[in-house]
Order: C-alpha cells, then sequence, then structure tokens
C-alpha cells in the first residue's frame, strides 16, 4: 500500500473512532437496532432484508476501521522507516 493511501486510511480510522466513541453514535446505532426490530413482523416483505444487510454493513464498518487505527499508524512507521 502507498504511503498517501495508507494515511488516508489512518486518518479516516481515527475519524471513524471518534465517531464510535462518540455518545449520539452509540444512541443512533441503538434507535436503528430497536426500531429495526419493532418493524419485523410476519408480513415483512422480502425486500427490507437488504435494507437491514446494508445498515448493519454501515456499523460494521465504522467499527472495523475504528479498530484499525494502531495497524494503520504502524504500518506508517514501517513505510516512514524503510525510506
Amino acid at each position: 500500500m502507498e504511503y498517501q493511501e495508507l494515511y488516508k486510511k489512518y486518518q479516516n480510522a481515527i475519524k471513524l473512532r471518534d465517531l464510535a466513541a462518540d455518545e449520539n453514535y452509540s444512541l443512533l446505532k441503538n434507535i436503528f437496532r430497536e426500531k429495526i426490530i419493532e418493524s419485523i413482523n410476519v408480513n415483512t416483505q422480502n425486500c427490507f432484508i437488504p435494507y437491514l444487510a446494508g445498515i448493519k454493513e454501515v456499523f460494521t464498518y465504522v467499527g472495523q476501521e475504528a479498530s484499525q487505527v494502531d495497524f494503520y499508524r504502524d504500518e506508517l512507521d514501517r513505510a516512514i522507516s524503510s525510506k
């Protein structure tokens, strides 16, 4: 991975880590979960599942990238030391 691309991912991971730690983000995530669970019933249409998967993917992505800050920082350190 090139230095600029790695640095961009590192900066993004820091922002997402801050977002994941924010109380408002946690509140939003919990509201989504609660409302989605409340809206599922026997008559729920099949098109609802891809919508749910998309929402889950967003929250999962934030969590995964937020946990990568240390990895990206180590990779940046390696890239700098190899130059």
